[in-house]
C-alpha cells in the first residue's frame, strides 16, 4: 500500500495528517449509589480507540532557505482480540528532527513488522486418534512482512504560489 498524502502549513505551524479506523471497546462502570442502593449492578458502555497513521510535521525555515522539521510517526493497528472481547492496538512511534533542502526529499526510518501465524485445520474428533490422527489434520503456517517507509519532501511555497 502506497500513501501519498500533501498538506500545506506555515513556518512554526505543526500539520497533522491521520488515516485510520475507530474500534469499538466495552468498559463496565459503576453507576452512583443512591439512598437505600444496595446492589452494584456495573453498567457496560461503548467507548473508541482510535487505531491510525498520524503523521505530524513542524517545519521551520532556516536563513539558508533549508527545512528543519521536527517529525512525529504513530502507527497504530488493529491487534488481538482480548478475552474480554476488546481489541488491543498495536503502536510503533518515531520520533525525530532533520535538516532537508527546499524540495529535498529525506526518509523517516523505516518500521519493520513481522507477523507469524499457525491455524490448524482439522476433522473434529478424528484428529485425536492415535498413530493415525495426523492424517486428519493440517497446519497451515502464514508469514507476513512490512515495512512503513516514510519519505518527506519539504517545498517552500514563496509569495503565496500555487501548490503543486
Amino acid at each position: 500500500v502506497m500513501l501519498r498524502p500533501r498538506v500545506v502549513t506555515q513556518n512554526n505551524v505543526k500539520a497533522t495528517i491521520t488515516r485510520g479506523q475507530e474500534i469499538p471497546y466495552t468498559t463496565l462502570t459503576a453507576p452512583p449509589l443512591g439512598d437505600g442502593v444496595q446492589i452494584f449492578q456495573p453498567v457496560p458502555q461503548v467507548q473508541f480507540k482510535i487505531a491510525a497513521l498520524t503523521l505530524n510535521v513542524t517545519p521551520r525555515i532556516t536563513e539558508a532557505g533549508t527545512v528543519i522539521l521536527d517529525v512525529d510517526v504513530d502507527n497504530g493497528s488493529p491487534g488481538q482480540v482480548e478475552l474480554n472481547g476488546n481489541r488491543s492496538i498495536n503502536t510503533q512511534r518515531v520520533t525525530t528532527r532533520v535538516l532537508v533542502a527546499d524540495q529535498g526529499t529525506t526518509v523517516i526510518g523505516g518500521i519493520n513488522e513481522e507477523a507469524h501465524q499457525v491455524v490448524q485445520d482439522r476433522t473434529p474428533g478424528l484428529h485425536h486418534l492415535p498413530l493415525i490422527g495426523r492424517l486428519f489434520r493440517r497446519d497451515v503456517s502464514n508469514d507476513e512482512e512490512g515495512e512503513l517507509i516514510i519519505f518527506i519532501t519539504p517545498r517552500i511555497l514563496k509569495d503565496g504560489g500555487p501548490v503543486k
